[in-house]
């Protein structure tokens, strides 16, 4: 369990800080950072947060080697942007940390990543995309996409009528006749009469 009191003692004479009893030193962690070891391990190892390494990282002024060899995080990060990758992949792909992708969506975005993940999949709910093509978009699985639709009251049959009734309707404002909007939606002309007769009860 990650341990997330703070409380801490240092030492001048020996450049540690002592964490609930866990003594934390520049020469433990530079020698941790360069066997490739990420903060979460680091931060595992000790009992400690990640956010505890990282106030470290900056109190001894070390860095670790991925942020040696990829100072630049914007640039990682970048060609990712649009791809509605989870910040999991995110992290398998660029070798970056949490903390930093999370900050790099923060100082974008206003927002984290899993917010603008949620607000993504939510207007996929709304269009007429099966749960198969929205877990392909969004690299998730189908099953998820299907719990995140029922959570959400976003189901298909109800969704589909909707989406097919504007569709109707616009076209209808376009002056196109009914036997060419039957044609070009591949259903009836009875099935557009119905959707119309309801829309007007509605109204």
């Amino acid at each position: 369990m990650i341990n997330t009191n703070y409380n801490y003692s240092f030492s001048s004479t020996s450049n540690v800080l002592n964490f609930t009893g866990v003594a934390i030193s520049k020469v433990k962690l530079e020698t941790c950072f360069k066997e490739g070891k990420s903060v979460a391990d680091v931060a595992a190892m000790f009992g400690v947060s990640e956010g505890t390494i990282y106030n470290l990282i900056k109190y001894f002024g070390l860095c670790t080697p991925k942020y040696k060899n990829y100072g630049n995080v914007n640039s990682l990060l970048e060609p990712y942007s649009g791809q509605r990758l989870s910040i999991r992949q995110l992290i398998e792909l660029t070798g970056l940390s949490r903390y930093s992708i999370s900050k790099y969506y923060k100082d974008k975005y206003s927002a984290s990543l899993a917010n603008l993940r949620h607000q993504q999949i939510v207007d996929l709910l709304k269009t007429d995309l099966s749960n198969k093509e929205i877990a392909e978009l969004m690299n998730m699985t189908p099953n998820s996409v299907c719990a995140m639709r029922q959570r959400l009251k976003l189901g298909n049959r109800e969704r589909k009528k909707e989406n097919l009734l504007n569709k109707i309707l616009e076209k209808i404002r376009l002056g196109i006749n009914k036997l060419q909007i039957a044609d070009d939606l591949n259903i009836s002309i009875s099935t557009i009469n119905r959707y119309l007769k309801k829309a007007r009860s509605a109204n």
